[in-house]
């Protein structure tokens, strides 16, 4: 097998280049590295472009600059103005490369390293963020501060160890209460940088308030909660769902990630929000392999965003699962086709 996609690390470094062959060495440097999934090249599917809406590069830009300044900041009651400005504008590069050329789909892949888990979930929840942003029509300004608030949503979190562990018992009545002081500590945090108080630090405070009024800190309800705070709530809650790494528990899919989502639509979150999101972010991204129920396999070539859980899909075996002389595509999303339903995600075995 060789590669059909270049693989990038999570800091947007480049492990190995598209069309290298995939042996145990290679395999092993990428399991160090947490990535455990990848793009082999498929000539039944040699047609099919997957275009991610952000760059590897860009991703790992903003990835790069919060864990420097989480390192740089550890312990501390105030952010590094250098530090925040670095990140600030790693996050308008992503905002301004969506302005411009919002193509393709949001990359939702998983497979990271514990280690890096701090990182990464805050950075792909703003990039999600960002994605509902764009679709909402906001400007390169305001996305960049969607960004900025959705990366530093649990900076208090981080920077304070006082707060989370890796030790914290978040079954303790203490501990929770100790968590749930983390938006409002971070609004502190925020306030006091002029790059960073107003709209940004309203956001972190109020991320973890829910549209029926049950969240907290402040119980607010509805739109009385910043929609930047809104928008993140949403991202946050498909992001650590995806990548929160627990140890012996199976990983959660995207399609159950995006259920989770719908589900609480109209109670956590706002329906109109809900419905883009489950609108722009693929539950199923191209190259991914299914099963369906009627017993045929198949690859996805489109996600079909817009319509949720439907896309275009390349039939590669019979129902007995022997493969096919000729491949043919098939749009789940047609009323012929509803007697075809996805029953399960191959790569996951």
């Amino acid at each position: 097998m060789v590669l059909g996609v270049p693989v990038y690390d999570v800091y947007g470094k480049l492990v190995y280049d598209k069309n290298t062959q995939i042996d145990s060495v290679s395999l092993q440097v990428m399991t160090n590295k947490g990535i455990n999934e990848l793009l082999v090249k498929d000539k039944r599917a040699l047609d099919v472009v997957v275009i991610p809406m952000f760059s590897p590069e860009v991703e790992g830009q903003i990835t790069d600059a919060f864990r420097t300044l989480v390192l740089n900041n550890l312990g501390k009651d105030t952010l590094s103005p250098i530090d925040l400005t670095t990140l600030n504008i790693a996050i308008n590069d992503a905002a301004e490369s969506m302005t411009f050329q919002a193509l393709g789909g949001v990359n939702i892949a998983g497979g990271i390293l514990p280690d890096d888990y701090i990182f990464f979930q805050s950075v792909r929840t703003a990039t999600l963020a960002l994605v509902v942003g764009h679709k909402l029509g906001l400007k390169s300004r305001e996305l960049a501060r969607l960004g900025m608030a959705a990366v530093l949503k649990d900076i208090a979190c981080i920077i304070d160890p006082n707060i989370v562990t890796p030790e914290t018992d978040r079954t303790s009545e203490e501990q929770r209460k100790m968590v749930r002081t983390h938006p409002e500590k971070g609004y502190e945090i925020l306030c006091k940088n002029p790059l960073t108080k107003g709209e940004i630090a309203t956001a972190v405070l109020q991320h973890h308030e829910c549209w029926d009024g049950s969240g907290y800190p402040k119980a607010l309800k509805a739109n009385t909660i910043s929609t930047y705070a809104q928008i993140i709530a949403i991202a946050d809650g498909f992001a650590s769902l995806l990548y929160y790494p627990v140890p012996g528990k199976k990983r959660t899919m995207p399609h159950e990630a995006i259920e989770f989502v719908m589900a609480y639509a109209g109670d956590k979150f706002k329906q109109e929000l809900v419905d883009i999101f489950a609108k722009q972010v693929p539950c199923y991204s191209a190259g991914t392999s299914i099963l369906l129920n009627t017993g045929e396999k198949a690859l996805v070539i489109n996600p079909n965003l817009g319509v949720v859980a439907r896309p275009v899909v390349r039939i590669c075996t019979d129902i007995g699962g022997q493969p096919l002389p000729k491949t043919f595509d098939v749009n789940l999303a047609k009323s012929s086709e509803q007697h075809r339903l996805i029953s399960k995600v191959l790569e996951f075995d």
